[in-house]
C-alpha cells in the first residue's frame, strides 16, 4: 500500500470528522480527537461498508493490529507519531488541522467515493459515535470478534499486538454501539 495515498485518505477522513462533529455537537472543536479516538473511528469507518466481495475503505487501510485498546492502523499510527502528515499535526495527543494546507489534499476519485460512502453509512448506523470519547470507542471495538481473536493470539504468544486479517474484519458482525 502506498503510504502517501493512505495518509491523504486519513487526512480527508479527519476533515470529514470535523464537519460531522460540527453537525452533531454544534462546533468544529477537535479537542476531544486524540490519537486513540481517531484510531477507533478510523477502524469503524473502514469497516462499515466493507464486505468480502468489496473491501472498499479496507483496501486503503489494510494494516490493522489488535492491541490492548482495540484496533490500530499501524501505518497511520506511525505517521501520527512521526508527525508526517501534510495537513495534520499532532501535539501531545491531539490533532491540529493546518487549514492553509487543505487545498493540497488530492485523493483519487475512487478512494474519495469509498470514504464518502463510509461516512454517510456510519452516520446512519450511529450518528452519535462522533460524540463518544475514546474509552467508549475502545469498548465498542472490543466487541468485534476479529479484534478479540487476533488479540487472543497475541496474548498466547506473549505479544501485545497481532495483525488483524482484513477478511475477518469484513466478515465480522459489525458493532457500532
Amino acid at each position: 500500500m502506498d503510504i502517501e495515498r493512505k495518509k491523504k485518505c486519513f487526512e480527508y477522513i479527519v476533515i470529514q470528522l470535523k464537519e460531522w462533529n460540527k453537525e452533531v455537537v454544534g462546533n468544529d472543536n477537535m479537542e476531544s480527537f486524540t490519537r486513540l479516538k481517531l484510531q477507533k473511528l478510523l477502524f469503524l469507518i473502514s469497516s462499515v461498508t466493507a464486505a468480502p466481495e468489496n473491501k472498499k475503505v479496507l483496501t486503503i487501510f489494510d494494516n490493522f493490529y489488535a492491541m490492548p485498546y482495540g484496533p490500530v492502523e499501524s501505518d497511520i499510527y506511525n505517521a501520527m507519531v512521526n508527525n508526517s502528515f501534510n495537513t495534520l499535526s499532532f501535539s501531545e495527543r491531539f490533532v491540529n488541522i493546518k487549514e492553509d494546507k487543505l487545498n493540497n489534499l488530492n485523493i483519487n476519485h475512487l478512494d474519495k467515493s469509498y470514504v464518502d460512502e463510509a461516512i454517510i453509512k456510519i452516520k446512519e448506523v450511529n450518528n452519535n459515535l462522533i460524540k463518544y470519547d475514546a474509552s467508549i470507542l475502545v469498548n465498542i471495538t472490543h466487541k468485534w470478534s476479529s479484534w478479540r481473536y487476533a488479540y487472543e493470539i497475541a496474548k498466547i504468544f506473549g505479544k501485545s499486538s497481532e495483525k488483524m486479517d482484513v477478511e475477518s474484519i469484513c466478515k465480522d458482525r459489525k458493532i457500532y454501539e
